[in-house]
């Protein structure tokens, strides 16, 4: 009795931190670790990956180190194991996991605790011709030995490859041909990438095989406009015949008119609404094939009004979406006064309704007209955008300098935004001169880099 008191009373003073230790390092002990081979394997086991590239990733890595992580949401039990496999001499691994973790957070804010457990990331040579290939639990990225400051190459690749596990989840392993999580991802990827860089990103250009970078800031930013910008979806879908495309073909020009759709409604509907119905549909069809159609009831149920008319029109590719300002007069009518005409036309079959509300029942204010004049005043119209043609006609003590249709850039599926507005005697833009002397800096660089090499 005594000996047994005498040992509960000793093991009762050591210190907490020292048996914590303890039973760390037993059960790290009793763990074997685990090499990139066996780790690939169980990745692969998980996923839909085409076996031809799981061969040849599994031929890559065979030498690869491995690191186990977790990421773990703030005040929720949603966490990821993250399995990064890396080439050997190199602190890539860091780097991969600092980038995932980031775009997680920035995701998981966005639509809600990650609807998958595990993600492997595996890091492979440029040449391999696999960057920014994703699968389901599988993203595969290509840490470079040089990069420029606001290149920013590894986290965006990070961030389109953790987008497109959100889009991949929807899709069963039967089902590999989904236009709609194609371009589901392409719009997650783009509007992760403005909420988490600088809504000026810079354009980076490599040289001598690719292994150099240049890379130029952005000119200009609006500040009174930080909508995120859609130039890059032609970065996220190339290459256009990758193995992991969910779609090719004609499929693929409507995954990309998708993600424009997604800009436009965006615009349209404000994003906190698109949001909440983006983070409804992920958590709530994960493995059920996403469709259009599902997503459209989805968002009609929240607003309460039928959203069909937009994706009806939206989505067709085989008419002509257009609206253009064909016509600006101002001429004086009097010593004191100016007369102004301004004709609105819509050119394509297809049409920016605002509501599905037939229009022999109630009009619609789907477009905004916008006429400025020379003093600063402007006029605004709204129009029906079911209508043909539009004519407006205003008296004014100056003339008119210009007359804008969708001045706002809301419809972002108009076919042709250069004849969205006329001017009448437009001043030099200020910024095709930035440009340009932007395009003359870079040059001169460009010049000194290679008279330097050479």
């Amino acid at each position: 009795m005594y000996y047994t008191r005498a040992v509960r009373t000793r093991f009762q003073q050591l210190p907490i931190c020292w048996l914590s230790a303890g039973v760390l390092l037993a059960a790290a002990a009793t763990q074997a670790p685990v090499d990139a081979t066996t780790a690939w394997a169980r990745a692969v086991q998980s996923s839909w990956i085409d076996p031809a590239t799981a061969a040849r990733v599994q031929q890559l890595v065979h030498d690869h180190e491995v690191r186990v992580d977790t990421w773990r949401q703030q005040e929720s039990p949603a966490s990821v194991e993250l399995a990064v496999l890396t080439r050997p001499g190199t602190t890539a691994s860091q780097q991969l996991i600092d980038a995932a973790r980031q775009s997680l957070d920035v995701y998981a804010a966005m639509l809600g605790p990650p609807p998958f457990d595990r993600l492997t990331i595996v890091d492979l040579p440029v040449h391999a011709g696999l960057t920014d290939a994703a699968y389901p639990g599988i993203a595969i990225a290509s840490v470079r030995w040089l990069t420029a400051r606001r290149e920013f190459a590894l986290e965006r690749e990070m961030s389109a490859a953790i987008g497109r596990q959100y889009a991949l989840t929807l899709v069963t392993a039967a089902v590999h041909d989904s236009w709609f999580a194609e371009g589901l991802a392409a719009y997650l990827a783009t509007r992760a990438e403005q909420l988490r860089f600088d809504p000026r990103p810079s354009l980076t250009r490599r040289y001598f095989g690719g292994f150099v970078p240049h890379a130029i800031r952005a000119v200009t930013a609006n500040p009174l406009d930080p909508r995120p910008r859609v130039s890059a979806l032609a970065g996220l879908l190339r290459p256009v015949d990758a193995p992991w495309r969910l779609a090719r073909g004609a499929d693929l020009d409507r995954a990309k008119r998708l993600a424009v759709a997604f800009h436009a409604l965006e615009r349209f509907i404000g994003w906190p609404a698109l949001q909440a119905a983006l983070s409804a549909f992920v958590q709530g069809h994960t493995g059920q094939n996403p469709t259009l159609r599902g997503f459209t009831e989805l968002l009609s149920a929240q607003r309460g009004a039928d959203m069909a008319w937009f994706f009806d029109q939206a989505m067709r590719l085989d008419a002509r979406l257009d609206y253009a300002v064909v016509n600006l007069q101002s001429s004086p009518a009097s010593p004191a006064g100016w007369h102004t005409t301004v004709e609105v036309r819509r050119l394509g079959e297809a049409t920016f309704a605002g509501t599905s509300v037939a229009r022999d029942v109630a009009a619609s204010r789907a477009l905004e007209v916008v006429t400025r004049f020379a003093d600063g005043n402007e006029m605004t119209e709204w129009i029906d955008g079911r209508d043909t043609e539009w004519r407006f006609e205003y008296s004014s003590a100056t003339p008119a300098t210009l007359a804008s249709v969708d001045p706002e850039a809301i419809v972002l599926v108009d076919d042709d935004r250069t004849n969205n507005a006329r001017a009448l005697n437009p001043a030099a833009n200020p910024t095709a001169m930035r440009l340009a002397f932007n395009w003359l800096a870079w040059l001169q660089d460009a010049m000194l880099t290679c008279t330097a090499v050479l």
